[in-house]
């Protein structure tokens, strides 16, 4: 089994709120498919990307 290490930026759109969302991961490997939910904290920056 291969691990990797992944980070994703996210620019929201200007009217996104600052709080709590789950975003839904996934992957597909041949049949198999994997889903994650993934609870991601929206501040409030200058710049507007949000990193989790």
């Amino acid at each position: 089994m291969h691990t990797k290490e992944v980070s994703f930026i996210f620019t929201p759109t200007t009217d996104l709120w600052a709080g709590e969302y789950t975003s839904m991961l996934g992957e597909q490997n041949g049949a198999i498919t994997v889903m994650k939910a993934v609870k991601v904290h929206i501040v409030v920056l200058h710049t507007k990307e949000i990193l989790f």
